[in-house]
């Protein structure tokens, strides 16, 4: 097997037939660099092939079990030192993940903020943005997404790095 390179950051391979097939795991650190969750777009962008083709290997990779899928063209990369199955996010990194712009917010904010020592069975995210499926369910946990008035998604401070920011809740001075 011979090697070829498609991009500066994809390398490929000829398989017998003579065909390109990508490197997962060279695909996977060029993807790893933007963060940990990524979409089938910016796997296109980074890679420039072809979506239908990106999508039969998330699914191989899926049944590897190196990526994780969120929902719907969202992904998780599962560390290698991980099992498929035994590895997560933390719930508010994850609820990032789900809708832009977003919080943490009504019971689980209580949580976080250690105001309660209730566990919250359903971790609440609110936001401005239309969600078409209010209740997700993501690794075994609920997702209650809440849409508010944007005059009403106030008091809040971002977390994270430029690229992946999820905004925890503060108190609203009166």
């Amino acid at each position: 097997m011979s090697s070829v390179t498609r991009s500066s950051s994809v390398t490929c391979s000829l398989n017998e037939d003579g065909e390109r097939r990508p490197v997962t795991i060279k695909i996977l650190k060029a993807i790893a660099c933007e963060g940990q969750v990524f979409t089938l777009e910016q796997l296109h962008r980074q890679t420039r092939i072809q979506k239908n083709i990106l999508s039969v290997m998330l699914s191989r990779w899926e049944e590897r079990g190196f990526v994780e899928r969120i929902e719907k063209g969202k992904y998780l990369i599962i560390p290698l030192e991980s099992e498929k199955g035994k590895y997560t996010l933390h719930e508010s990194a994850i609820a990032s993940h789900l809708v832009q712009p977003s919080a943490i917010a009504y019971w689980s904010a209580l949580h976080y903020h250690g105001l309660t020592v209730q566990i919250p069975i359903t971790v609440f995210v609110q936001t401005t943005a239309r969600k078409k499926h209010t209740l997700i369910e993501v690794f075994g946990v609920n997702y209650r997404i809440v849409r508010v008035k944007p005059e009403k998604f106030f008091g809040s401070r971002r977390n994270g790095s430029r690229r992946h920011r999820s905004l925890s809740p503060t108190w609203r001075r009166l």
